[in-house]
């Protein structure tokens, strides 16, 4: 995911709603993009938790590392910055997907929600909206704000939007292809194993 991310935001096409609120926040605070990721992350597992959504491992996990490691990509530099716009689009493409195939990886765990996939549950819990209609109240909220903080708001931001769902499903099918195939290449070596 947080290649995923570094790829999205060299490409400079526009942030995913969420990156919208968190590089506008940059603006204001004298923090790193990895660190307003996970501070944000930590709120919203605190007001999840005040509305009765319980964190597991795999929440704190996700606040802790998706920060962690958008910062190292950063640092190390290893993310091209295309110039030409067939190139950025490209690495936005592969951005999006990296996002999305490391989203339905932590979900397809089982082991907890991430930071604000548990704010959207806790929030559809207290209103008794459905879920599909908080989180785009959600996105809607952050990207308005995030672009008034003066984040990166662009034609990627609706790519993002309209295509990180699709995405995941594809994702989810390669991960499910991905886990079979390794199972059948176990039990073809356990076959020729000696017992």
């Amino acid at each position: 995911m947080s290649t995923g991310l570094v790829c999205i935001l060299y490409a400079d096409l526009g942030m995913p709603p969420w990156d919208v609120f968190h590089l506008g926040l940059l603006h204001y605070v004298p923090i790193t993009y990895g660190q307003v990721i996970q501070g944000l992350g930590l709120i919203a597992i605190l007001v999840s938790y005040f509305l009765g959504v319980k964190p597991h491992i795999g929440t704190f996990l996700n606040m802790f590392f998706i920060g962690f490691f958008v910062d190292v990509i950063i640092f190390i530099d290893i993310i091209p910055y295309p110039q030409h716009i067939f190139w950025r689009s490209l690495q936005f493409l592969g951005g999006l997907f990296l996002f999305a195939y490391g989203t339905m990886g932590y979900i397809l765990l089982n082991r907890g929600t991430g930071p604000r996939d548990s704010l959207m549950v806790a929030f559809s819990r207290l209103t008794g909206f459905r879920l599909g209609i908080i989180r785009t109240i959600i996105e809607v909220t952050v990207t308005v704000v995030g672009f008034a903080l003066g984040g990166p708001l662009g034609v990627g931001t609706v790519v993002f939007a309209l295509g990180v769902g699709p995405c995941m499903e594809v994702c989810t099918s390669l991960i499910n292809w991905h886990n079979l195939l390794f199972r059948r290449m176990i039990n073809i070596k356990n076959l020729f194993s000696p017992k």
